[in-house]
């Protein structure tokens, strides 16, 4: 990817897993850290721990 095109993009992940279980998805500890570590880079984190009653 250009990097002046990642400055310009906006991305939205939305997930319900907390970071510490991203392991899981990403088979790794290293792999996992690089994700988060780049997903890091420049960003807003907004967290909410609203439960849904259903």
């Amino acid at each position: 990817m250009d990097i002046r095109l990642a400055e310009k993009m906006a991305v939205i992940i939305t997930t319900d897993i907390g970071f510490r279980k991203w392991e899981s998805v990403f088979y790794g500890d290293k792999l996992t850290s690089a994700i988060i570590e780049r997903l890091g880079h420049h960003c807003h984190l907004i967290s909410s721990r609203i439960e849904l009653q259903i």
